[in-house]
């Protein structure tokens, strides 16, 4: 597994995380602290916004902000 965390702004925050496979990321996801982090951010943010996709490489946290602003119709 593979993780990082960006800033931008004041007010945003990323996380990047990279699994070896789908079942991997699901097992994290739904169980112990991330789960329970999820549910109190839910009560802290405004908007929490993710995607996922497959690849043959660690994505540069420009490809994943790309991607992101473009799937939720925003601006770079």
């Amino acid at each position: 597994m593979h993780s990082s965390f960006e800033k931008e702004g004041w007010d945003t925050y990323w996380t990047l995380t990279v699994w070896k496979n789908k079942d991997c990321m699901k097992a994290f996801r739904n169980k112990g602290s991330h789960l329970k982090a999820m549910k109190i951010s839910r009560n802290m943010a405004d908007e929490l916004e993710y995607i996922n996709w497959e690849a043959d490489h660690i994505p540069a946290w420009s490809e994943c902000k790309e991607r992101l602003h473009k799937n939720f119709g925003r601006n770079l």
